[in-house]
Parts: structure tokens; sequence; C-alpha cells
């Protein structure tokens, strides 16, 4: 008897269906709740320890705990009922581009890998951040 059947056994289980294999597999939507509305596209998990990313994710949320921090691996299981601010960096630039994310309503900024930004790039980001938050919120 191997270790599962033994445990079943202790737990008075005879018999047992799993009704949603594929979610051990990882396979399963990950549904974006409606008070978060900024994601962070990258394969680098350090990335949004860098000042000028929560600088920018503080300047759409208020806060830099409102967000959600995916790898392009998880992009294909990401829904979302509501429009939303994406960063994603230059390596996941293929993936985003060949998701539904990358189309209206939804608003994104491409950042490069070291975060390295000119002055006009950084005009263009707090721009597109600006019209952002007054179409969705109507002010600043």
């Amino acid at each position: 008897m191997n270790r599962r059947e033994l445990l079943l056994q202790e737990m008075s289980i005879p018999l047992w269906e799993l009704k949603h294999p594929k979610a051990l597999q990882g396979v399963g939507n990950i549904q974006i709740p409606q008070h978060t509305y900024t994601v962070v596209l990258t394969n680098d998990p350090q990335l949004t320890q860098h000042i000028l990313l929560q600088d920018l994710i503080r300047a759409i949320t208020g806060s830099t705990n409102k967000f959600i921090q995916l790898t392009t691996d998880k992009l294909v299981r990401l829904e979302s009922q509501h429009p939303l601010f994406i960063f994603y960096t230059e390596d996941c630039q293929t993936a985003f581009m060949h998701s539904p994310f990358a189309q209206l309503p939804h608003q994104a900024i491409l950042l490069p890998q070291n975060l390295q930004l000119t002055l006009e790039q950084k005009r263009h980001i707090w721009q597109k951040i600006q019209q952002y938050l007054i179409k969705q919120h109507g002010t600043l």
C-alpha cells in the first residue's frame, strides 16, 4: 500500500476522483481582482524592487502593493473584466504582443530591461499614466 492509499484509508475515504485534474498542472485562469488594475509583466522577479518602477506603480495605484507581477508563462492564463495598465519588459515583448492585453481598453508601456530611461521616455510614460487616470477615474 502506498502513502496516498494509506492516508485515504486513515480518513475513511474508499474512493476519490479529482474533478479538475488540470488544476494540478497549473492550468486555470488568473482573474485580476476589480481593485487591482496594474500588472507588471517581467521574467525578472527583482524588477519590482527598482525605485523607478515603484514610483510608477505608486502614481497609478497610490500604493506600491496594489499590482500583480506575472511572468510570460502566466500571461496566457490572465483574465480581466476591467482595463489594466500593464508595464512589460523587453524580454516579454513578443509574448505580450501576441496576447489579448496588447489591445484596448488596456494601456501598456514597454520598459527597458535595465529600467534606464531617457528624460523623453520618462515624460512619455508619465503622460500615458495621466491619460489613463483621467480616462478611468476622471481625475488625477
